[in-house]
């Protein structure tokens, strides 16, 4: 599997196809004379922004809701890997659902027709 080509980017849904947000992260640990292993998915703004540069980075610590440690998802709760990262978890089981509420409240909420 290319890791950075075919799992970044990549949808994430919980236990009813809901959609999740995206991967924006990957957490490995190497080990000598081991393979790479990825441990977690993270998921969010900041982890998002980094990739993007130190500008998108400064941007996105100004927002009071992503100021804060991006989610972590163990590698052990992905059902399936493929188009879409298939969760074992349900959304508002995760600290991604309140993100979202708080998203919805305070930017899309504001956006005219944006309900």
């Amino acid at each position: 599997m290319d890791v950075v080509h075919d799992l970044l980017d990549n949808r994430l849904v919980d236990t009813e196809e809901r959609p999740m947000g995206r991967v924006d992260g990957i957490v490995a640990v190497w080990q000598e004379d081991k393979p790479l292993r990825i441990t977690h998915i993270e998921v969010g703004l900041l982890t998002l922004a980094k990739r993007l540069g130190r500008r998108a980075g400064a941007i996105a610590r100004r927002m009071p809701a992503v100021n804060q440690e991006p989610s972590r998802i163990d590698v052990h709760d992905v059902r399936e890997f493929g188009i879409d990262v298939a969760l074992k978890l349900k959304a508002e089981d995760t600290p991604l659902f309140h993100f979202e509420q708080w998203l919805r409240r305070n930017v899309i909420g504001r956006i005219p027709g944006g309900t």
